[in-house]
């Protein structure tokens, strides 16, 4: 079982190193899942002769649970509000498409009045086309209730053309 094989750490031949927590993993599930990887593995890339990699960007918890994704195919803390947009950003940096697609459901799932802006905001730098466009048409039905939050006069500050959108 896959599951027992990442939570276990047994015989890993890679380790990720994410603000000082070390995480192992098997180089033939990861290249197998992700472009990224399978590329980081195949050439004359440092990480391919040494089997450690930094990574700086990314928090510890969000890449245990992409982890977890490539080994399972599941997300245990997928819908917890705090991690999905982060773990977006990470499945999209190591191309893992499937888990883009889930967190872009889970995020359209969530969406409502009170994180229309700012998902209308965040799905526009991250060019999310579905996301952006059901975050418009929620600030667009309910406008009235949009224009009283504090988060609409930093969107006509920061993103007029946004404004002009919605």
């Amino acid at each position: 079982d896959f599951a027992d094989l990442f939570l276990n750490q047994t015989n890993c031949d890679v380790h990720f190193r994410l603000q000082g927590v070390v995480m192992g993993a098997h180089v033939v599930i990861l290249t197998a899942r992700s472009s990224v990887f399978a590329a980081m593995f195949k050439c004359d890339m440092e990480e391919s002769k040494t089997r450690k990699v930094v990574i700086e960007d990314i928090e510890p918890e969000v890449f245990r649970q992409l982890l977890h994704y490539l080994y399972t195919g599941t997300c245990p803390l997928l819908e917890m509000k705090s991690i999905t947009r982060d773990l977006y950003v990470a499945a999209d940096k190591y191309d893992v498409e499937t888990l883009k697609k889930e967190c872009v459901g889970i995020l359209l799932a969530q969406l409502d009045v009170n994180n229309s802006i700012a998902t209308l905001v965040w799905s526009h730098l991250h060019s999310i086309t579905t996301l952006f466009d059901a975050s418009l048409k929620c600030i667009a039905l309910n406008g009235p209730t949009v224009c009283f939050l504090a988060e609409w006069k930093d969107l006509t500050h920061d993103y007029p053309d946004l404004c002009l959108m919605a």
